[in-house]
């Protein structure tokens, strides 16, 4: 019979590096941000004021699952809840987000979860299982479980993009349409001529301060232009990206790209290569050379870069724009899910979002614009 048990602080979690990335490589969700290094990261950095509750399920002394959770709560409708979420959820870094479970155990560890949150002296409210690739191996045993009888279960998808790599930088460059095609070889071609353009990979940790500042600088000066503030205003967000950069950089898995025009960074991609996967987190380019087409530069000599290293998919991570997907990509989707245990608190999580945005939906199809308007001024003051 598998046995649940409880890792709740940092010390214990740090000694389960080799189990951790052992069982990592023998399941089905083998991605950096389930990583023993991605984990520990984010949770140093965004851990306050929450309660980590790593599951760790074993039969006879064998790791069959890993399930990083943390607890935290919340009040919603007056009432206080019970929050389970990944580590990793809650901070707009994390993708592709799940369970991490050997080859075959599918079922039986999902079964101990139930058991757990059904049962277990934790008391968990409602579990946010979020980030999770819609073709995890995982899924068919969580719905087996949980979208049943005495449970609410709730998906909503978001969609991805990723591209899949060709063996040579011209046959990427035939996938694009014509226009694209044209646009990225001028451009490519008239920066590298006028300005000496060179592509530079970060390879040291003395290079990773400078380099990681001017990434947040040219984030921010874009987002700035459309009145908004950028993510890295976040203090714990900036020392995420430090920790996580210096130790995927021994690891070899960083990949922080730059574009330098002459003695100038213009543009920089901040990427992971793990398994033959190279992942776009963030990037940044300067928009006073936004008339020069830096972003699309440099995408185009990482791509290429990716290529020369026959990896197999450039991936965009969340959510899926125009720009993206022409550069040839393919949308694929993640889910976000909610399960909670049948009761009338935890019906209100499902029911009244449900019937707002019902009762939206009624609104704009029934009232007149100006009182629709007035309506969102109101609800604003």
């Amino acid at each position: 019979m598998l046995k649940v048990s409880v890792v709740d602080d940092e010390r214990t979690l740090d000694a389960l590096r080799a189990e951790w990335n052992g069982l990592l490589d023998d399941s089905a969700s083998d991605t950096v941000f389930l990583t023993w290094e991605w984990i520990t990261a984010w949770w140093r950095c965004y851990g306050a004021g929450k309660s980590l509750r790593v599951l760790k399920i074993e039969e006879d002394g064998r790791l069959h699952a890993l399930m990083p959770f943390y607890r935290e709560p919340f009040r919603r409708y007056g009432l206080e809840y019970r929050g389970a979420r990944f580590v990793g959820d809650g901070s707009s870094d994390s993708d592709y987000l799940d369970i991490i479970v050997r080859k075959g155990s599918e079922a039986a560890a999902v079964a101990a979860l139930k058991h757990f949150v059904s049962d277990g002296p934790d008391g968990w409210d409602v579990i946010y299982i979020n980030e999770v690739p819609q073709q995890s191996s995982n899924l068919s045993a969580l719905r087996a479980a949980f979208e049943t009888r005495g449970w609410y279960w709730k998906q909503t998808e978001v969609p991805c993009a990723y591209v899949t790599l060709p063996g040579t930088w011209d046959e990427l460059l035939k996938r694009l349409k014509p226009r694209m095609r044209t646009k990225v070889r001028s451009l490519t071609t008239q920066l590298e001529r006028d300005f000496a353009a060179r592509l530079e990979l970060c390879e040291s940790a003395d290079e990773l301060p400078p380099k990681l500042e001017h990434l947040f600088d040219l984030h921010a000066r874009r987002w700035h232009g459309k009145n908004q503030a950028g993510v890295f205003v976040s203090d714990a967000k900036r020392r995420f990206y430090y920790d996580l950069s210096r130790i995927l950089l021994d690891r070899g898995w960083l990949r922080l790209y730059s574009l330098k025009a002459g003695d100038r960074y213009v543009a920089h991609q901040y990427c992971f290569e793990y398994k033959k996967t190279m992942y776009l987190l963030q990037e940044g380019f300067d928009p006073e050379w936004e008339e020069h087409g830096v972003g699309n530069v440099l995408r185009a000599l990482v791509l290429r870069d990716c290529i020369d290293r026959r990896l197999e998919v450039y991936d965009f991570l969340g959510g899926v724009t125009p720009h993206k997907m022409s550069w040839a990509a393919t949308e694929k989707t993640s889910l976000r899910i909610t399960v909670a245990r049948a009761s009338f608190k935890n019906s209100l999580l499902f029911r009244v979002p449900a019937a707002i945005d019902g009762a939206k939906r009624v609104a704009r199809t029934t009232l007149p614009p100006r009182v629709i308007e007035w309506a969102k001024a109101v609800r604003r003051t």
